[in-house]
């Protein structure tokens, strides 16, 4: 954790609470900039949008995750978080598999590892061992013998799936390739118009299959306007689809059951291939917006309507979705279904009681001009490069301290951010009761981290 020393000016006299007035609210960490330790707190109510990032091994994937399993807590109250009775669920997507070590609660026994995250607590006498809900879901037919037992198989919901997601995973192009044309004719006769095989009408369903589109390569127009060897290709790709684990329920997994009011649920990415990835990431996160949206619509109603019929059991709750090395998902350059979608999340999100918490190594180009708008709050782990320093310096959300010591020696905030310790952060936030940029040592885990410790 952090040793360092940093007096900054003005002083902040009291405990800190970012993006709300806090009433209900998640430990973070602690003040380190103004002489006494200060709790650090995040409102645990209000929707938002933080960046966290910072470069490999400084400690932003720590943060996320301390961050997240407060969210998750058992107990209403407890040493990290205070929540009220709506609480939100959190859905975190993992693209290199680390967090789902949240499974186990850290211990003083075990492996050198495990004591040394507990130890961690020694100086944070205020923080116990709490208990979380959390669920890990592993892409089905991703299993290894090894795996913990605990883990929940995840299936990709086909008829979730557009035709673009389906040419991704095609490598074709919709417009120019013969595959990419005919698989978006497949969708649409199957989702949308309907077609005939032999004379024989078939009608079309929004709650499809790959047996559906296999079935529609037999349609009087598709055998009539396609190449044999274009049809044979684009039948033999949806067959073995259609063998693969991931593909073989046809609702898969529902996003009501990923995401559930006061639980933590990983979804580990890191063992589908690029693509795969971009189209779960993609999947789950529009329909995270559209079932979010559909019961926003109804809370909205039951507001002034009292015929409004009740909460139903599978109704969305509010949601933040964290996205942990947002890199892999949205690279600095080029568009993507993962990026239009998650992009979309951002902007619209709030309306709608979504929130997001993303963290990446590389702040240049994670997110687009628009989603940068929607910004709220900044962690800024240690950086490097000039063109980062340069990035996040261009996205601080509140005012940087008139005077920044470091070590007693008079620095920078560009220099304070190349020279910052592990396990600690500079916050800048638009919505806080600091009215300055600060430093912050992010708090201990209570749950086992599975990147590099502290």
């Amino acid at each position: 954790m952090a040793r360092m020393k940093v007096d900054c000016e003005p002083t902040i006299a009291g405990d800190i609470t970012i993006g709300g007035p806090g009433n209900y609210s998640i430990n973070i960490g602690q003040l380190i900039d103004s002489g006494r330790r200060r709790t650090v707190c995040f409102d645990a109510d209000n929707n938002f949008v933080v960046l966290e990032v910072g470069k490999r091994g400084s400690g932003k994937s720590f943060g996320l995750g301390a961050a997240m399993e407060a969210f998750a807590t058992q107990e209403g109250s407890s040493t990290i978080a205070h929540h009220g009775a709506n609480r939100r669920g959190v859905l975190l997507l993992d693209p290199l598999d680390v967090h789902w070590t949240a499974i186990y609660p850290v211990t003083p026994e075990g492996s050198p590892h495990m004591v040394q995250q507990y130890k961690l607590l020694d100086r944070w006498p205020e923080i116990k061992v709490e208990s979380i809900n959390v669920d890990v879901y592993m892409p089905a037919g991703s299993r290894r013998p090894g795996d913990p037992s605990v883990f929940v198989d995840y299936y990709l919901p086909v008829s979730d799936l557009t035709a673009e997601d389906f040419a991704l995973l095609y490598g074709a192009n919709l417009m120019s390739d013969p595959a990419g044309m005919l698989l978006a004719e497949l969708y649409d006769d199957v989702t949308r118009l309907g077609y005939a095989v032999a004379g024989n009408d078939v009608p079309s369903r929004t709650n499809f299959g790959l047996q559906d589109l296999i079935d529609c390569v037999q349609a009087d127009d598709i055998q009539a306007n396609y190449q044999a060897s274009t049809l044979r290709a684009v039948r033999q790709r949806l067959l073995s689809w259609q063998r693969d684990p991931l593909f073989q329920r046809a609702t898969g997994t529902p996003v009501t059951q990923l995401v559930q009011g006061g639980r933590l649920s990983i979804l580990c990415l890191n063992r589908l291939s690029d693509d795969m990835r971009e189209v779960v990431t993609s999947v789950v996160v529009r329909k995270i917006k559209a079932e979010r949206t559909r019961a926003s619509q109804m809370e909205r109603r039951r507001a002034f309507d009292p015929s409004a019929p009740p909460a139903g059991q599978l109704e969305m709750p509010r949601t933040i979705l964290a996205i942990d090395e947002a890199q892999m998902i949205l690279p600095a350059s080029g568009g993507g279904h993962a990026r239009s979608a998650i992009e979309s999340y951002v902007l619209e999100g709030r309306n709608f009681g979504l929130s997001i918490w993303m963290a990446t190594q590389r702040p240049k180009g994670a997110i687009s001009g628009d989603a940068k708008s929607q910004l709220d709050t900044l962690i800024v782990h240690k950086l490097s490069t000039a063109d980062d320093v340069s990035a996040v310096t261009g996205l601080l959300q509140s005012s940087t301290p008139s005077s920044i010591k470091f070590n007693g020696r008079r620095v920078d905030v560009e220099e304070l951010i190349r020279n910052l310790e592990v396990g600690a952060a500079l916050v800048s936030s638009g919505h806080d009761n600091a009215n300055r940029s600060f430093v912050m040592e992010v708090r201990p885990r209570v749950v086992a981290h599975g990147g590099r410790a502290f």
